[in-house]
This record gives C-alpha cells, sequence and structure tokens, in this order.
C-alpha cells in the first residue's frame, strides 16, 4: 500500500484543531468550578513544596556543583572524618 502524501497530516492536524478550538463556547461555570480551580491550584503549589523538600540535597548538590562549590554534605563529611582520626 501506498502511504499518505505528507500534506495530509497537515490537513488533518489543521482540521482536528478547527474541531477542538471552537469559535465560541456556550458554557455554564458554577461557582464550585472555581473553588475546584483553587483545589487543584494549591494542591501543585504544596505538592511542588514537598517534592522540593524531599530532593532538597540532590538539588543543593547539583546547584554547588554547577557553581563550582562544595557542596555542605561534602564538607561535613570531611569535617566529621578529620575529628574522629584527631581523636
Amino acid at each position: 500500500m501506498d502511504r499518505q502524501p505528507r500534506w495530509m497530516a497537515s490537513v488533518y492536524a489543521i482540521v482536528l484543531l478547527g474541531l477542538a478550538l471552537p469559535e465560541m463556547a456556550h458554557a455554564y461555570l458554577d461557582p464550585g468550578t472555581g473553588s475546584y480551580l483553587l483545589q487543584i491550584l494549591l494542591a501543585s503549589l504544596f505538592g511542588a513544596l514537598y517534592a522540593v523538600k524531599v530532593f532538597w540535597v540532590r538539588i543543593r548538590a547539583c546547584v554547588d556543583k554547577i557553581l563550582g562549590r562544595e557542596s555542605a554534605s561534602t564538607e561535613s563529611n570531611e569535617e566529621g572524618a578529620g575529628k574522629s582520626a584527631d581523636g
């Protein structure tokens, strides 16, 4: 079988975009919609903050590596090793 020409893929994309993006939508947004959007926004914010909290050590090490500094965990390990050797 022959493949469809490339321009047909463009035509399909244009038609799908035309159907997916109507000019005017006659829709009703009740007050619950606003609170739902607020809930999504807050959940995303707190989820992102928690992810930063969990991965903070890795994030800081990566930033320190980019800036050319030694990370705090490396410095504390070296200090801890020096103290135990000194007695």
